[in-house]
């Protein structure tokens, strides 16, 4: 029956890293730069539906030099600062005043801060059947002040198209960061855009530093029930499983279909484009980056949506909102339009955002990350205490009578029916119930994937240091010793995962299950030595308080066997004197 017990238990964890593991797979990278193309475009809204490489042509060529020369027409709030382009009227950045660029700097991070070889910009237009490139258009500030830009150009058929930049606000009047944007087509141009759709750039993102995979590296599209998810990985090839599910390496991916909005995010940022109508389809590729004041090269994402225009009282037109910022539940969920989703919580996201929403709290409350991951823990930990609480009893209790199970399976090891009934039989003297040794585990797994879901990504701890940690977002590297990060907290997490197997009860005397025990703290050190510090901090925390609670059950136990067996002893007799 126990190793019914520890087969579950394992399985159970095994089942947890699997899910959590499953994230992480790593994205092989492409060999170089020169081969991640930009985002494609639709040749023919009508061939939409399997995009091939060889026929769809580059959505961006190189030619952006006249666009970066001219100076640029400013949007700005107290959240975000946009640049954008008199020549073909799109976004050249976006700064986001609230985060910084890097840690200690007083830059803010950049969204799409590109050299002149990027053409790849948020909000570039081209007519989804590639008849008419808008990129170049020269635009005359029609309205300018603090929160709209409106321009206007002529189109070279004759006709105008007129471009609306308003910074959005919040429900109760506070700046946020979503862009509102409309485009519209008048004059002559109006007749013959009735029909049209336009091709339009969500931009691209770089990982970050705490991304060393780009896992959280994604063009997501939502179609009103499901959110997808395009990782770097899907555009290598791939040899499947035993042949299945065998792919080629793929420029670009791309779909038709109902798309309520598109987005391209990494580990902390997102730049969701939600059109006023939804969009008939979507691309995605890799790109190859350059930052304006790096050399560097980074393999990051982009895309486009295809979006119809829609007619109105002005002309032919699209209206679209455009968030840029960071990936805050809070913020994504007031958006309305299941926005939120970029967040990526999981299969248990209901708890990643209960758990998201207490941790914010508890920072408002105490203004440290780190000390409020450390509350946080304790809190679940309370939370999980009377489940936890029956585990240890059962796991003591089942430790006491293995002799007594041993012997009857020696007696009776050619009977399995009478093993189990004498075991039942035991379990029913001493009061034991088998299943309050693995049912508590199965219930802490959703809080520890959804807790791991949430720290992994949560905006909020960018940059937020902690003892020696610089940075509760990647790994608490203090030196390299060669080439390999010495990071303390998973050895010190290591340590507590041993002392605490070391405490507990074993429920099995076989040599080669009670080995499986005791190297779990190892196995547990390889997955975690490279993940962000926030979580190793969570699980070295979530380590110590089991330890404490192991000690004070113990303690409980040992006195109230103490008792039991004063009670039970022969009475004294008392001397009348």
């Amino acid at each position: 029956m126990e190793k019914k017990h520890l087969f579950l238990g394992l399985t159970a964890i095994a089942l947890a890293f699997w899910m959590i593991i499953g994230e992480n797979r790593r994205v092989i990278s492409l060999t170089s730069a020169a081969e991640v193309a930009p985002p494609p475009n639709f040749a023919q809204v009508g061939e939409v539906p399997k995009i091939k490489a060889s026929v769809v042509p580059d959505a961006f060529p190189v030619s952006a030099g006249k666009r970066l020369d001219c100076p640029g027409l400013v949007l700005e709030n107290s959240y975000i600062r946009g640049e954008i382009s008199p020549v073909g009227g799109g976004i050249r950045y976006i700064a986001l005043k609230k985060y910084p660029a890097a840690l200690h700097s007083e830059k803010p991070w950049i969204f799409d801060d590109y050299d002149d070889t990027q053409d790849a910009l948020s909000l570039w237009l081209i007519s989804a059947d590639g008849s008419l490139d808008l990129r170049d258009i020269c635009y005359d500030v029609v309205q300018s002040n603090e929160d709209l830009l409106l321009l206007r150009g002529s189109l070279p058929g004759g006709g105008t198209i007129e471009r609306e930049y308003r910074l959005a606000k919040m429900e109760n009047g506070d700046d946020s960061y979503c862009i509102q944007h409309c485009v519209r087509f008048g004059g002559k141009a109006n007749a013959s855009y009735k029909k049209q759709s336009l091709n339009i750039s969500l931009g691209s993102l770089p990982p970050t530093e705490g991304d060393i995979h780009s896992e959280y590296l994604n063009f997501v599209h939502y179609d009103g029930k499901k959110a997808r998810f395009i990782s770097l990985r899907k555009f290598n090839e791939s040899r499947g499983f035993f042949g299945f599910g065998r792919r080629p390496c793929q420029e670009n991916i791309g779909e038709s279909g109902h798309i309520v909005w598109g987005a391209v995010k990494n580990q902390f940022f997102a730049a969701i484009l939600t059109p006023g109508q939804p969009a008939m389809a979507f691309c995605a590729a890799p790109m190859a980056l350059r930052g304006a004041n790096s050399s560097a090269v980074e393999t990051g994402i982009g895309g486009t949506l295809v979006i119809p225009l829609s007619e109105s009282e002005s002309g032919a037109a699209v209206n679209m909102d455009y968030y840029v910022g960071p990936k805050e539940y809070t913020r994504l969920d007031r958006l309305g339009r299941r926005q939120d989703l970029v967040m990526q919580f999981g299969w248990f996201g209901f708890i990643s955002k209960l758990l998201l929403l207490s941790m914010k709290s508890i920072h408002w409350l105490l203004p440290n990350w780190g000390l409020t991951i450390i509350l946080l823990t304790l809190l679940v930990k309370l939370i999980l205490w009377p489940l936890t609480n029956a585990q240890i009893r059962s796991t003591r209790e089942m430790s006491k009578i293995q002799p007594q199970l041993e012997s009857i399976r020696a007696k009776y090891k050619n009977n399995p029916q009478r093993v189990q009934q004498e075991t039942l039989q035991i379990f029913r003297e001493h009061q034991i119930n088998p299943a309050a040794g693995c049912l508590p585990v199965f219930f802490q797994i959703p809080i520890i994937i959804g807790l791991y879901f949430m720290l992994r990504t949560a905006s909020e701890l960018r940059f937020a240091s902690f003892l020696w940690i610089r940075d509760l977002s990647v790994m608490d590297t203090v030196g390299h010793f060669g080439r390999f990060p010495i990071n303390p907290m998973p050895v010190l997490m290591s340590i507590a995962a041993f002392f605490q197997m070391r405490m507990t009860p074993m429920t099995t005397q076989n040599a080669m299950q009670k080995r499986i025990f005791q190297f779990m703290p190892f196995i547990f050190f390889f997955f975690c030595y490279r993940l962000p510090s926030g979580l190793v901090l969570y699980w070295t925390v979530q380590n110590l308080l089991s330890i404490s609670q192991q000690c004070i059950i113990n303690r409980g136990m040992g006195a109230a066997t103490k008792r039991k067996t004063l009670a039970s002893g022969p009475k004294r007799s008392r001397t009348v004197h």
